[in-house]
């Protein structure tokens, strides 16, 4: 029985039920998936269309497989959305799961985004040469985090599972001359966590037979196996990163942490108050976690440290001083114009803003024909090598598009907060710099004396103006400026020039007025993380969680351009679309 008309009297204009139902047979094609399946072979499937309806709908009302299929045979609108008649025979819930999997084998996650992309732009609903603004938010990774002790077991554990699911008799026979039995115990382990002693123990016999297993299967025909290399990579990357020996110092192992606020300086690393949170409660210093004597816990976070083996690219971040995430972050670009999102990344938690904004943007130039003219982002997006680096990548690409237009990047934003050393309360934008006669002045009236090169935390050359000491100690401006004994220092940037053109314009009118463009994305990025649940993984592993993200992104699209694509491309009312014949999976 078809309830369509029925439905659609009472939908909304802007129902995204109706804009899919309208819309679907473009946007859901399935020749755009046919590099998935192979003719002939395997079950019949449902349609990749349908499929990837099904994906959409979940996405927008932010429910689990199991709820999504219940919806598909239950609610009228899904039923309509999607063309199917209400005696349509249930499909299971494991089929979305592996439908997921296929498109992230066949690099088809993107699929659907990109051919709504290419349809707004046909229709002329965004313009590529809009205005266009970035942000980007946490998102919690579907995983648990893990202490030194679960990540050291089930490192363990999952490299002795890989091996046996490889070469069962090579594995069995490596397990039993090393006396690995115990370690294929999922339990935690039968010790008493209160007593340092005993934790102590247990931590040196993991750690023992985690590098002897490590050892053994290096020389072993076991090592010919690519999951059972990575298995052992992740478990060699947990021990380096947590575990040390009394005499070795972890100086370099570990990250204290760096202010994101700084233009000099990096950025989006995980603060040292973290540790604890990241190893556990008992875990936070040596004498308390009962390891004094013998391997010890690393103190401080690892760089890049892996928090989950069960999601192993999940990473610690910080997108504010007090907000702390264990996960992913979600990026987008929007045309300021149209509302529309042009671009999504997903990246790990500890990554900056500005790493993932240069290749964001390459995104939308290879998606629309050319780069957004003008990037409007908060200060995350303002330091100076980013500017720099999108002119020079972009501005070479003169002449590439087809109207032969300049494909160089603007930044509108603010600079990062230029900060002092210890000690320090005037910052760097108190003092007069002078480019072209190269002095530098202080609030107080006082000029720095002598220079010198010296290099940045990128090892680029940098030029170091250094205040009289004496003159720093007898200044009455003292208490506000330093307490460094040799006197004031400041440093430039090494693209200063960048900096003052930027900090000149930043005070502008016309500054101000663009920059008051931004909050559309930061709205546009609320919605995506609340209204359709973005904010929580749904799913393991980057890929798929980028997946999730640009699903969702699809959904606002739709949401926000849909009608206005039902008007322009179907002006003479929806095509009869059905779903087409049934497609066998290609194989892996």
């Amino acid at each position: 029985m078809d309830v369509s008309p029925q439905v659609a009297r009472k939908m909304e204009p802007d129902s995204v039920y109706r804009i899919l139902h309208e819309l679907g047979p473009s946007l859901l094609r399935d020749e755009d998936f046919a590099e998935m399946y192979a003719e002939g072979e395997g079950r019949p499937s449902h349609p990749p269309s349908l499929m990837a309806g099904i994906l959409l709908l979940q996405r927008h009302a932010d429910v689990s497989d199991r709820e999504a299929t219940e919806r598909l045979q239950f609610d009228l609108r899904w039923q309509h959305a999607l063309r199917l008649p209400m005696d349509f025979p249930e499909i299971p819930h494991s089929n979305l799961s592996h439908f997921r999997s296929r498109l992230v084998i066949h690099e088809l996650e993107g699929q659907v985004f990109d051919r709504l992309a290419d349809m707004a732009t046909e229709a002329g609903v965004v313009d590529p040469g809009e205005e266009q603004a970035i942000d980007s938010s946490h998102i919690f990774g579907a995983a648990a985090v893990q202490d030194t002790y679960e990540l050291l077991q089930d490192g363990v554990r999952k490299l002795l599972e890989t091996a046996l699911e490889e070469t069962p008799e090579a594995a069995e026979e490596l397990i039993e001359s090393h006396g690995l039995e115990d370690r294929l115990n999922t339990e935690k382990p039968d010790i008493d966590w209160t007593s340092e002693e005993e934790r102590r123990e247990w931590l040196q016999g993991i750690v023992s037979d985690a590098r002897a297993l490590l050892s053994a299967i290096g020389g072993h025909q076991l090592a010919a196996s690519e999951s059972v290399q990575e298995a052992a990579e992740l478990l060699s990357q947990i021990l380096a990163q947590d575990i040390t020996d009394p005499e070795e110092s972890d100086s370099e192992e570990s990250d204290p942490g760096q202010s994101d606020s700084s233009e000099d300086g990096p950025s989006g690393s995980v603060p040292s108050e973290a540790t604890a949170e990241a190893t556990g409660p008992e875990t936070e210093g040596s004498e308390e976690n009962g390891v004094e004597e013998g391997l010890q816990i690393r103190q401080g976070v690892a760089t890049d440290r892996i928090i989950s083996t069960v999601d192993p690219e999940m990473r610690h971040g910080r997108k504010s001083s007090s907000t702390r995430f264990d996960g992913y972050k979600v990026h987008i670009t929007e045309a300021v114009e149209s509302e529309f999102i042009t671009g999504v990344a997903v990246s790990p938690g500890n990554q900056h803003d500005s790493d993932v904004a240069e290749d964001l943007v390459e995104q939308v130039r290879e998606r629309f024909g050319r780069a957004p003219p003008v990037l409007i982002g908060d200060s995350h997006y303002g330091s100076p090598d980013l500017r720099v680096a999108l002119k020079e990548a972009f501005q070479e690409r003169e002449g590439e598009n087809q109207e032969g237009e300049n494909q160089e990047v603007e930044v509108v934003a603010k600079l990062p907060t230029a900060t002092g050393g210890s000690g320090e309360k005037f910052d760097k934008t108190d003092f007069e710099i002078d480019l072209e006669e190269g002095h530098v002045t202080c609030p107080a009236g006082h000029r720095a004396e002598t220079s010198y090169q010296t290099r940045d935390h990128k090892d680029r050359p940098v030029e170091r103006f250094q205040f009289d000491g004496e003159v720093c100690a007898e200044c009455p401006l003292r208490s506000e400026c330093t307490s460094a004994k040799n006197g004031r220092s400041i440093t430039l940037h090494h693209h200063e020039e960048k900096v003052q053109e930027v900090r000149a314009y930043n005070k502008t009118e016309e500054f101000e007025e663009r920059y008051r463009k931004r909050p559309k994305v930061e709205r546009k990025l609320s919605e995506l993380l609340w209204t359709h649940g973005l904010r929580v993984g749904r799913y393991l592993g980057q890929k798929k969680t980028e997946m999730q993200a640009l699903l969702t992104a699809t959904v606002a699209n739709l949401k926000r351009a849909g009608t206005d694509l039902i008007e322009k491309l179907l002006p003479s009312g929806s095509p009869n679309g059905q779903p087409t014949d049934q497609m066998v999976p290609a194989t892996g």
